[in-house]
């Protein structure tokens, strides 16, 4: 029964995250007997509870969740839920919830094509068209090379701020710009979501010539000198 005991408080230190050689150090004994006592009981402790997290995701997919919501969820990949799950299935297609059909309808109603949508919203275009069929008639797609009305690309948002292409590149890189509202082989903002973030955005609007900037400008008078600093 001691030697039992000792297995078992062995199991849950190593299930802790503790080593077999801190264990056999600490315990004095040697590394061998700390393996030999609780290898298998790991593997199937291990096994138990990779069993129970899949029974967890397979209940999450029956109520309808997309395995890509639950991998990041959870921290982990698509393929690892999917693949765990899989001897649990057959399960139900998921179906988009109220506010994202909303928003997918809108977006339509502007212009954006199903199959920009269903990138963003990593789906396909079957279920951006049959999820928005009620919410028509649409208007017809416009042209490639045009941006859907409401929303802006970043030469949209340069304009619109009278900076260059490059500089609005650079503040997304650096993580000034809001997240896009749809990625797909464009990305592009709403109109609501930029003039939203400029009170936020550390920006100031020069009072000389309406542009905004991240940092203070000086506007040159007629003579060469300085008018004044502003942002």
């Amino acid at each position: 029964m001691a030697d039992t005991n000792r297995s078992l408080t062995w199991l849950q230190r190593r299930a802790d995250g503790e080593t077999p050689e801190a264990i056999a150090d600490h315990d004095g004994v040697p590394v061998a007997a700390v393996r030999r006592a609780t290898d298998r009981l790991l593997r199937a402790h291990q096994d138990r509870q990779r069993e129970q997290r899949a029974q967890d995701w397979a209940a999450l997919r029956r109520a309808g969740q997309r395995v890509v919501d639950i991998a990041a969820a959870y921290g982990v990949t698509r393929h690892l839920v999917g693949t765990e799950t899989a001897h649990l299935g057959p399960f139900p297609k998921p179906s988009p919830t109220p506010d994202q059909v909303a928003g997918w309808v809108k977006a339509r109603s502007l212009g954006v094509s199903v199959v920009e949508i269903a990138r963003a919203a990593k789906v396909g275009p079957a279920v951006v068209s049959k999820a928005t069929e009620a919410g028509g008639p649409y208007p017809r797609k416009p042209p490639r090379s045009s941006t859907p009305e409401g929303y802006l690309t970043r030469g949209g948002i340069a304009r619109m701020l009278g900076v260059s292409n490059p500089t609005v590149r650079e503040w997304e890189r650096r993580g000034y710009l809001p997240s896009p509202d749809l990625e797909g082989p464009r990305r592009l903002w709403l109109v609501d979501t930029i003039t939203g973030w400029l009170p936020v955005s550390g920006m100031k609007q020069c009072p000389c010539c309406g542009l905004w900037r991240r940092r203070h400008v000086r506007h040159p008078n007629r003579l060469g000198r300085d008018e004044e600093r502003h942002g």
